[in-house]
């Protein structure tokens, strides 16, 4: 073989990985049933960010909070198949209300929470109004936070302040994608 390798007596030649099964965007729900026979699931979730607060008189809002997401590992049985939701953005605000909540993003035991929505301007209350929370990722093998997720990924929009008078953004739509090994 003249010092090249030209066979392997061990080891993985592209076999053994991850395949990817199904992608939903938000709001969805269905059942997943398992086209193969892997025996561990990975999930990639994000739930629906928060709508923005609606601004009254000039007077400020607080955007909605990000949707949470992660990443979720689990062995299953064949025949796999559950329930799935994918989270819709929550609603803006007419003016001087409360932007929604997201919705959660849930397959297996896994689940993701949507951001709460953005506070309205109240009379005599907060001048601007607050910024909704940010959802989370309860038991994932890896949460994102709003600061390493790439704007936008994973359907992670949170819904944006209303302009003078008008109502709130709506947040962004969750997603969910299913690999198999």
């Amino acid at each position: 073989a003249q010092g090249r390798l030209t066979a392997a007596s061990t080891g993985a030649g592209g076999d053994g990985g991850y395949l990817p099964y199904a992608y939903h965007g938000g709001p969805a729900s269905g059942t997943y049933t398992s086209p193969g026979s892997g025996s561990n699931m990975l999930a990639y979730m994000s739930a629906g960010g928060g709508g923005g607060g609606g601004r009254a008189g000039g007077h400020g809002a607080g955007h909605g909070g990000f949707g949470g997401m992660g990443i979720y590992s689990a062995a299953i049985s064949q025949p796999f198949s559950g329930p799935y939701s994918v989270g819709g953005g929550g609603n803006g605000a007419n003016s001087g209300g409360n932007g929604g909540s997201g919705g959660a993003t849930t397959i297996h035991s896994f689940t993701t929470n949507g951001g709460t929505g953005g506070q309205g301007w109240q009379q005599g209350g907060v001048p601007g109004g607050n910024p909704g929370a940010d959802g989370s990722a309860p038991g994932a093998t890896l949460a994102f936070g709003p600061s390493v997720a790439p704007s936008g990924a994973f359907g992670w929009n949170n819904g944006s302040q209303g302009g003078a008078g008008a109502p709130g953004g709506t947040g962004g739509a969750g997603a969910l994608w299913v690999w198999e090994v």
